[in-house]
């Protein structure tokens, strides 16, 4: 049921899947990286082809076990079918978002009357030596998801396709989306899991990292995050590194790090407008955090 370009295609000549790597990051949210049961993506990857595909009236999709490795990433965007693969069998409507293993057999099928849309890559796990790992050295990772709001995971996909499209040299900013897009899942599989009270202290926690990304200046010490989130100091610690990896204000650090990065070198504010800015009761300890996180004060940040 997949757009590609693959001679295992028997029926649809012009379907074909692809898949991406992944890379470690150092982003703000880092333990957002954490890719559930999808962390083989720390290895070294290839991705080896990828469109988005507009399934024709005809369209069918088999992939003979054994005849493939690595694994195909893909989203449905629109259009209704089926999917069988080694594991399950599922009604795919816009949404769903699979990861699936190219060693197995997979069969797809759609509605003609409302065709597939399926973005999709393919990417193989590396060795050290950049060789293909043998299918028995590869995990199985979660297969699927259903994605409530997929417009945004459906725009990361473009991305990585886009820059795909411009050529080998822009291999990396495809891989960044792609990263950003694996993370995205990992973010959906883990939110999947919570209900309850585990629910709502997530969305919680969520919603103060966002009023701290958009404005970390604002928030001055603990007492001032305790207050947004409604909860004693003690506990929005504890909470919050149980759902981020850190606490709370060295994320209001991390925040205020990237946004003075940006400002270095997008603005022409001096250093000491740009501590001020940023909350900082002058421009030394200003300049002492910045070395500490970036290795470079920010003047030499800013030269280079």
């Amino acid at each position: 049921m997949f757009p590609f370009r693959l001679p295992y295609i028997a029926q649809h000549p012009d379907c074909v899947l692809c898949i991406v790597p992944y890379y470690k990051t150092n982003s703000i949210d880092a333990v957002d990286q954490l890719l559930s049961n999808i962390d083989m993506f720390e290895m070294p990857l290839k991705i080896t082809r990828g469109e988005r595909t507009f399934c024709d009236r005809a369209w069918s999709w088999f992939n003979p076990p054994d005849t493939f490795s690595g694994y195909n990433l893909w989203l449905v965007a629109g259009g209704e079918g089926t999917l069988k693969t080694a594991r399950a069998t599922y009604t795919l409507r816009p949404g769903d978002c699979f990861l699936l293993s190219m060693w197995e057999t997979n069969i797809g099928e759609h509605n003609p009357d409302n065709p597939l849309v399926v973005p999709w890559l393919c990417f193989d796990a590396l060795d050290s030596k950049g060789r293909v790992l043998p299918v028995w050295r590869l995990p199985r990772p979660i297969e699927h998801r259903r994605l409530p709001n997929f417009s945004f995971f459906d725009e990361l996909f473009q991305r990585i396709l886009d820059r795909k499209a411009e050529g080998p040299g822009h291999a990396d900013e495809a891989i960044m989306w792609l990263r950003s897009a694996l993370s995205e899942i990992a973010w959906q599989d883990r939110r999947a899991d919570l209900s309850g009270p585990d629910l709502d202290r997530s969305l919680m926690i969520d919603e103060l990292c966002t009023r701290i990304r958009e404005k970390p200046e604002q928030f001055g010490n603990m007492d001032s995050l305790a207050e947004k989130s409604h909860c004693s100091v003690d506990h929005l610690i504890r909470i919050f590194k149980q759902h981020k990896g850190v606490t709370p204000w060295e994320y209001v650090i991390r925040c205020r790090i990237e946004k003075a990065s940006n400002l270095l070198r997008f603005s022409s504010h001096t250093v000491s407008h740009i501590a001020d800015l940023l909350g900082h009761a002058d421009i030394c300890s200003f300049c002492k955090q910045f070395k500490a996180r970036t290795g470079k004060t920010p003047s030499e940040y800013r030269k280079n």
